[in-house]
């Protein structure tokens, strides 16, 4: 789909009502593609590797979708940079389901940032801090 453009480094795709990203989405192409926005959209599902051809992803934007569950498996399955910087803000994240336990991993490896207005927030219990939940329930 992306002929040509193997050397592009920045795709925006907000306000695009994309319901779904797949390991079979359309990335192929876009192996250099360092920042990624798909915000407000109506994401609802990641799944395992849906990011898995762009290695060198830098900056992904899934803010103000439809995220409530988030994996590992999703977001960093092939990550080959030093830290992916990520906005997550405006996403009904279920943390109690385990999801606030491996972003705090992630963060504690460096593997994972957040940009400055793009922490989760949780939807379970209004008022309920992601970095919270991560005290009861993370070992």
């Amino acid at each position: 789909m992306w002929v040509g453009l193997s050397s592009l480094r920045g795709l925006y795709l907000m306000e695009n009502s994309l319901t779904s990203i797949t390991k079979d989405s359309w990335w192929g192409g876009l192996e250099a593609l360092q920042e990624l926005r798909l915000s407000s959209n109506q994401l609802q599902v990641l799944a395992p590797g849906a990011f898995s051809p762009i290695t060198g992803l830098e900056l992904l934007y899934l803010d103000n979708n439809q995220l409530s569950q988030i994996t590992e498996a999703a977001l960093l399955a092939d990550f080959q940079g030093e830290t992916l910087h990520l906005n997550l803000a405006g996403n009904p994240l279920q943390c109690w389901s385990g999801v606030a336990c491996w972003i705090r991993n992630a963060e504690m490896e460096t593997r994972l940032q957040f940009l400055p207005t793009g922490s989760p927030e949780c939807s379970e219990q209004p008022g309920d801090d992601w970095k919270d939940v991560m005290e009861v329930i993370c070992p």
